[in-house]
């Protein structure tokens, strides 16, 4: 599957480097460091402002609430309207554009 990702330029330099070194594809080198990086332990709980976020094993988020009265877990519409946002905003910063 084909992807495309903003890498700083002197890790891709390293990067094909090293693959040149090891006599492989910098394809495979770059799907071995991702494997290695999803196997390690999950990443430990992100404190959010009202509840905490938690990525399972299976790379899912997890949303436990607290018990602050009026806590509400977030909606699947909720969720993509944040990340379509978030995107939008990203988009808009490499296009140096102002948010």
């Amino acid at each position: 599957m084909k992807t495309t990702i903003d890498l700083p330029e002197a890790l891709v330099k390293r990067a094909k480097q090293k693959a040149l070194h090891q006599g492989r594809s910098f394809k495979d080198l770059i799907a071995e460091y991702i494997r290695r990086g999803l196997n390690e332990l999950p990443s430990p709980p992100v404190p959010g402002a009202a509840g905490v976020l938690e990525i399972t094993p299976d790379g899912l988020p997890l949303f436990r609430g607290d018990s602050t009265p009026g806590y509400q877990v977030p909606t699947l519409e909720g969720l993509l309207s944040l990340e379509r946002a978030t995107l939008e905003q990203e988009d808009l910063q490499r296009a140096g554009l102002p948010g």
